[in-house]
């Protein structure tokens, strides 16, 4: 029994008539970022995440596979603030100051990577991105690996007992997709 009771548990009827979740969270082919085996999303509330894969809702994972390819480099934004000066352009750049910080100095990458922004993307335009259908669970008790998004890649000749839960996300096109998040963003 979990700890807490999540709204999927209290109100199954409503949330049924969801068309499909585009999750940002999960590590599918990589390694995670807050551990060796788990994405940040997930390792915080593995409980919840668990829920959302056994729920029955179609669901698009935007893990840290395609994140990662995601990238927006520090130089980038001062770039487009120069260009394009805006309320919204600064603010991006503002924003993202001590994200870009922390990976400067924890990778020697002196930008960020766009998850949640990607996850949206994908939320507007599912042909960002390549996809796979297949089985997930989310380690709930693991002393090591609690969080970790476990995809069974088997080749199973048999769904019926673990069917796919999830298109998983594996490439991203990030042209396009930075051409979206700039238009977005107001670029003209």
């Amino acid at each position: 029994m979990m700890k807490n009771p999540h709204l999927y548990l209290r109100d199954r009827t409503t949330l049924k008539k969801v068309g499909r979740i585009v999750i940002m969270g999960g590590a599918v082919k990589v390694p995670g970022n807050i551990s060796a085996a788990a994405e940040f999303n997930f390792f915080v509330d593995p409980d919840a995440a668990q829920v959302v894969m056994e729920s029955g809702i179609p669901l698009t994972l935007v893990g840290l596979d395609v994140a990662m390819k995601a990238p927006l480099p520090r130089k980038d934004i001062e770039d487009y603030v120069q260009k394009h000066p805006s309320a919204v352009s600064q603010f991006i750049a503002d924003c993202t100051g001590v994200y870009m910080a922390f990976y400067r100095d924890n990778e020697g990458f002196h930008g960020c990577y766009l998850h949640d922004p990607l996850a949206v993307g994908v939320a507007i335009d599912p042909n960002l991105v390549s996809t796979e259908s297949v089985y997930m669970v989310v380690e709930t008790e693991g002393k090591f690996t609690s969080g970790m998004s476990l995809a069974d890649w088997r080749d199973r000749r048999d769904e019926s007992t673990f069917p796919p839960n999830v298109d998983a996300c594996l490439d991203v096109d990030t042209d396009s997709f930075m051409k979206l998040f700039y238009s977005l963003i107001g670029n003209p």
